[in-house]
């Protein structure tokens, strides 16, 4: 890269703010908004469902019961269609948001917490959603910092 390319460069390219450095210009979303497809009931459900395990994480972790309690609610996670629907309907911020919940479910999927032991994968009924999401995000599905 020469010392031209370099000046012509802006800060925001590189996800830099002038005023906030390297956060972004709006502090993240906390929730996700009420069903970005309808007024579905299910679909509203799962995204507090998403919620409410991303809020009970840590304790899961503690207690070593993370793909116990993720598994226990398998049956409201929807299947690849819907998981692509939502992500296509969803803006920057709402993608942002379940790119980041989805992935600390999936990390703690694989690492497991207390005396669980990891294991060598994600079940499709989590990693629809993810891989739909990082896909939509030109991002791998990792979780990254």
């Amino acid at each position: 890269m020469d010392s031209e390319t370099i000046q012509e460069a802006s800060v925001e390219q590189f996800g830099v703010s002038v005023i906030r450095g390297f956060l972004p210009e709006e502090d993240p979303q906390r929730y996700f908004p009420k069903s970005p497809l309808s007024s579905d009931f299910w679909k509203q459900e799962y995204i507090a469902l998403l919620f409410e395990c991303a809020q009970e994480l840590p304790r899961w972790l503690a207690a070593g019961c993370v793909r116990q309690e993720i598994q226990r609610r398998r049956e409201f996670f929807p299947g690849a269609v819907w998981a692509k629907n939502l992500v296509q309907r969803s803006d920057a911020r709402e993608l942002a948001w379940l790119m980041r919940t989805v992935s600390f479910l999936g990390n703690a999927w694989v690492w497991g917490g207390k005396d669980e032991g990891h294991t060598d994968g994600v079940p499709p009924f989590l990693s629809f959603l993810w891989c739909a999401t990082a896909e939509k995000l030109g991002c791998p599905p990792i979780l990254s910092y």
